[in-house]
């Protein structure tokens, strides 16, 4: 329940208090929270005392430190009713009211609590927002001006409200003109707006008095100087600029509520005129057409479009630089594809992001008997393929595969995206009680000069290769020599773990140099966690200047160098068919001829797309999928992508969504691309005022700029920020090479595909992009991109945990408030 800190005394009295009583009462103040209902009886019923100020001591103008109630005494014998009656036509909303003790059925006396939204803070602001309350309701006390003023209890309440409806300035000095103006009439209210703040001692611009920090200025001790810092620092008291050229038939078309008000079909009360009023005033010529529209014909009997002065109403609301007020608030944000507000519902800018598919969610019981039941399903499938079951990340993909480990009789091979994740599944299983299970080895840490060498052959495409120069290496080497242990360690538990009986957990990447008749793919099921296909088609890049030299390698076979000089001669995409790609016969003689050469010689003269850009030719480096049967659980899988790449059947299983616990924001506003990031320092300062303390995913060339160690594309499995508030900062397109290469795999044509700004639908969602006509192409875009950005706030595990995520990018991402 809502309390208020006020001075109060908790002395009861049946009677008014008089003579010495007063001053008695007045020391006995203590500053104290009540909660409203308790007070409302305390001072209304039971007759205790009280200020709605508080006070640095004494009970004196001087010592005024801020107050949220205000209080009216009404002596004059007007009836409740009709101040009630008032109260509701400004919409400033009574907190409590209570009988004083002189009160009668003669002469009514009675007094009248609001609630501010906000405490203000110096006498200057208390007295001037009660002299607002007074000039609205005329008939009250003239000495409830006093900011210091102690109000008597009572005996009996009029009215309690349910629950506070705070009154926000903003809201006080709405009714405040509008009274003026039914006083005064529109022609003179102004003058005596104007009046009334020069009375007051506010300063004032346009007519709207100036504000510091949630606080009226006083005229005479703000030097111009500050006051122009001031008008500034507040963000408030300003117009905002109205948005030009705007079509109202569109807005007619896309807005219900709009409509439905422009044909007068349907009957508005304050809310809703209200949330059109701050849309339209934010609209070039937007105040004439909600006056015109409220007296058409057609609205002449809906009395609540008439009681207030709608023209004063807009008047300050664009004076006031009212922002536009959310869709969120309308009665048909439900059933109605919309933005944050009907601008930018209507004039959908290249940030709009609309929702054409809504989605229903479950709870996460559902959602993970989902996924048991799809899993064993996929489990007992006899149909060979790839069985792709789409779950949520953090709905526990990996215990429902381990709780199959626990009774299996069949052997099953795991593939992970990392090492770090291989073991701690193996330790997890093991807690579980899952004792044959053992994970291959990972590479250990061994002297510069066989690391390099190892590295060297990995870089030129040899990496097949160091397994039997590990093993030559070891044959040669001294017992006592500080690498023989470790080596020969690895290569025996590497041997151990091919010829394991049990199940084995390896990475994604050792999972593909499994050849196909080795024994852990015939002897095991395999699951796959996470998506795979961007290992299996991984992209590289070779400096042109490497395959000069390559061609100069006596060891290569001449149908090698022909293939090199056709890239070298060829600029933009070249495609080879399956017979003409050969694999190089990696000799003792030519890894030495390729000492010099650093980029992946070998697995480009096997490749089948390429694209020579200048400097640099980039390929796609398709590793072997031999698999019978597959299951890939993943988030971020797509079925229609594995279709196109693989000649293998895939079959779908698609898990129920749960609803996140924790909270998903977007912010559309910026592209968030590499080079507005790096240009553009309006946009680096307008993410720094939101992210706060969050951890940072960006760009790899991008995380010195915002303080962080992780970005997009080495994330995946990564747990250690589950939980954390996360910014994810960037829209993470790779180069449009890369996109047409995997084109090419999906037999696309190259080189009549352009990226370029177009409106796209995809998995829901109405969006712009610059993207490619070609569906197959557009599909494989849209798919890394949401891959990776699906893969970075799943770190957070917002399914279960109460924490937040903000991305930057323009994207739709599942469950995302837009901001």
């Amino acid at each position: 329940m809502k309390a208020y800190t006020i001075s109060f005394d908790k002395v009861a009295y049946t009677s008014k208090p008089s003579g010495r009583e007063v001053g008695t009462i007045s020391n006995r103040l203590i500053t104290k929270s009540i909660q409203y209902d308790i007070l409302a009886h305390l001072c209304g019923e039971a007759g205790c005392s009280f200020s709605p100020a508080v006070f640095n001591g004494k009970r004196r103008r001087e010592t005024y430190i801020e107050q949220q109630l205000i209080v009216l005494d009404f002596d004059s014998g007007i009836k409740f009713e009709v101040i009630k009656e008032r109260a509701e036509r400004y919409r400033l909303p009574i907190l409590f009211a209570y009988k004083s003790f002189s009160w009668s059925e003669a002469l009514s006396k009675f007094r009248v609590v609001f609630s501010l939204a906000d405490a203000v803070e110096g006498a200057l602001t208390g007295e001037t927002v009660t002299a607002m309350f007074m000039q609205i309701f005329r008939e009250c006390d003239s000495t409830c001006s006093d900011c210091s003023r102690m109000f008597f209890g009572g005996k009996g309440l009029l009215y309690l409200a349910e629950k506070p409806n705070e009154i926000t300035l903003q809201d006080l000095q709405l009714a405040f003109r509008c009274s003026l103006c039914d006083t005064y009439d529109e022609k003179h209210y102004m003058a005596k707006v104007r009046q009334f703040y020069e009375k007051c001692g506010v300063k004032t611009e346009r007519n709207v008095p100036l504000l510091e920090n949630g606080q009226f200025v006083c005229t005479e001790k703000i030097p111009h100087e500050k006051k122009c810092r001031t008008r500034e620092k507040s963000g408030t008291n300003r117009r905002r600029k109205q948005t030009r050229n705007f079509s109202w038939d569109a807005l007619y078309e896309c807005c219900q509520l709009f409509r439905q008000f422009a044909d007068g079909t349907e009957y508005y009360y304050y809310p809703e005129l209200f949330l059109l009023a701050t849309n339209l005033i934010n609209i070039e010529k937007g105040k004439a057409e909600f006056l015109r529209i409220l007296n058409l014909p057609e609205n002449a009997g809906h009395a609540a479009y008439h009681e207030r002065n709608w023209r004063v109403i807009l008047n300050l609301l664009r004076d006031e630089g009212y922002q536009p007020q959310s869709c969120a608030d309308c009665p048909y944000a439900s059933v109605c594809n919309h933005r944050k507000n009907l601008i930018l519902t209507a004039k959908q800018g290249r940030s709009c992001i609309r929702t054409i598919t809504e989605k229903e969610y479950c709870t996460l019981q559902e959602a993970e008997q989902s996924l048991a039941e799809n899993f064993q399903a996929a489990m007992a499938s006899q149909k060979n393929g790839i069985h792709l079951i789409i779950a949520q990340t953090g709905l526990g993909k990996t215990n429902t595969y381990l709780n199959y480990l626990k009774s299996a009789d069949k052997r099953v091979l795991i593939a992970v995206p990392t090492h770090a994740l291989k073991w701690e599944i193996v330790q997890k299983a093991q807690r579980m009680g899952i004792t044959n299970i053992r994970c291959t080895p990972e590479l250990p840490t061994l002297s510069d000069e066989i690391t390099s060498q190892l590295k060297h052959n990995y870089n030129i495409g040899a990496g097949s290769v160091n397994l039997s120069v590990l093993r030559e290496i070891l044959s040669n080497m001294e017992p006592e020599h500080q690498d023989h242990a470790v080596l020969k360690t690895y290569l025996e538990e590497l041997a151990d773990v091919v010829n394991y009986e049990g199940h084995i957990v390896t990475t994604h990447e050792r999972l593909l140099y499994f050849v196909k008749d080795e024994k852990p793919l015939c002897n095991h099921e395999v699951i796959i966690d996470e998506d795979i296909l961007r290992t299996v088609f991984a992209t590289e890049t070779v400096s042109n200047e490497d395959i000069r030299q390559a061609m100069q390698c006596t060891d290569f076979k001449d149908t090698s160098k022909h293939r090199m000089q056709e890239i070298l001669t060829t600029n933009g995409f070249r495609q080879y068919n399956v017979q003409e790609t050969e694999n190089t016969s990696l000799s003792k003689e030519l890894l030495g001829q390729l000492e010099q050469i650093s980029t992946n010689i070998i697995d480009m003269l096997s490749a089948r797309y390429l694209c020579n850009h200048g400097e640099s030719t980039t390929y796609i480096r398709q590793k072997p999928f031999y698999f019978q049967k597959v299951i890939v659980m993943s988030a971020t899988a797509n079925a229609q992508v594995y279709r196109m790449l693989l000649p293998k059947p895939v079959f779908e299983y698609r898990c129920k969504t749960a609803k996140y616990r924790g909270r998903l924001k977007l912010y559309p506003q910026y592209t968030f691309s590499r080079y507005s990031l790096y240009h553009d320092p309006e946009i680096k300062s307008y993410i720094d005022s939101l992210i706060g303390d969050s951890t940072v995913i960006t760009f790899k060339a991008f995380e010195e700029l915002f303080g962080t160690a992780y970005h997009f594309g080495a994330v995946e499995g990564l747990n250690c920020l589950e939980g954390k508030d996360i910014a994810v900062i960037g829209l993470p397109n790779v180069n449009d090479i890369v996109y047409k290469l995997y084109g090419m795999a999906a037999g696309v044509d190259p080189q009549s595909e352009e990226l370029c700004p177009m409106k796209v639908q995809y998995h829901g969602y109405e969006f712009y992009a610059n993207s490619y006509r070609n569906d197959r192409l557009r599909t494989i875009q849209l798919w890394m991109l949401e891959s990776l950005l699906e893969q970075a706030v799943g770190r957070a595990r917002l399914l279960r945990f109460d924490c937040e995520v903000k991305v930057f990018a323009r994207f739709p991402i599942d469950q995302a408030t837009v901001m």
